[in-house]
């Protein structure tokens, strides 16, 4: 597609300009932003649009979460602090981090039912093993990718940059890690840094207001994993289509 004259048409359909877009203090709201990448993934013509993305986006524009992270003193501590401080860029993607066993990242959503979306939650799964790899310099290999929406049609490239098979139509977004990959240094480890960025992170978390999540919202997301695929709605409430 020649020119950028596609992207104000898809902005405005989403209640967006490019002004809006472009201004870095400026907040999209959630279902805006899935909206958004749905009719983008569209006009581009690639079903996969978050996995694409997720492989060459630049980390550094994930502003104060990328930096507290690069400057951690392991992996461990690194996505502990996306756990906690992820809301500072996305209030409505929380991620979970258990204490013991495996290294595990898990995926929810808070305010946005979770089967409106399908580029978002492949971009920040796929795009969470490449900042792994990145922070400590390593092909880390998950032992598990599991990804809650369904997905039909070729996934091979999905697997071959995970380095696994990526389960879809799982119960949860999750990206598992070998217990081992914790206590892997990070290679820009810089204590100092860390604690300027733990600082500056803890008052922008404050700042945040709470996005609380709607009853209905919250019933449709425990509900999600156990229905087809045909029995949820891409945005704007078209089914995906069964198979036979």
């Amino acid at each position: 597609m020649s020119g950028l004259g596609w992207v104000a048409p898809i902005l405005s359909g989403v209640g967006l300009n490019e002004e809006m877009v472009a201004e870095s203090g400026h907040s999209v709201p959630a279902r805006r932003q899935v909206a958004l990448l749905d009719r983008a993934a569209t006009a581009l013509g690639d079903d996969c649009l978050g996995f694409t993305l997720a492989q060459d986006f630049d980390p550094r524009e994930l502003g104060l979460l990328f930096y507290v992270m690069a400057s951690s003193r392991t992996l461990g501590d690194a996505i502990q602090r996306i756990a906690r401080y992820s809301a500072i860029t996305n209030d409505s993607l929380v991620f979970s981090v258990p204490e013991s066993g495996a290294m595990a990242l898990r995926l929810t959503y808070v305010g946005v039912p979770r089967h409106s979306d399908r580029h978002q939650a492949e971009f920040c799964i796929f795009g969470a093993i490449r900042l792994c790899r990145l922070l400590t310099g390593a092909t880390l290999v998950p032992q598990r990718v599991s990804i809650a929406h369904h997905r039909s049609g070729d996934i091979s490239a999905m697997s071959r940059f995970a380095g696994t098979t990526v389960e879809f139509g799982a119960h949860s977004d999750e990206l598992v890690l070998p217990a081992e990959a914790r206590e892997r240094p990070v290679v820009n480890a810089d204590p100092y840094l860390n604690d300027l960025m733990l600082s500056y992170c803890e008052a922008a978390l404050s700042s945040r207001a709470s996005n609380a999540s709607p009853l209905r919202v919250i019933v449709e997301n425990a509900i999600a994993p156990l229905l087809p695929p045909c029995a949820l709605a891409r945005p704007g409430g078209v089914p995906w289509p069964c198979a036979g």
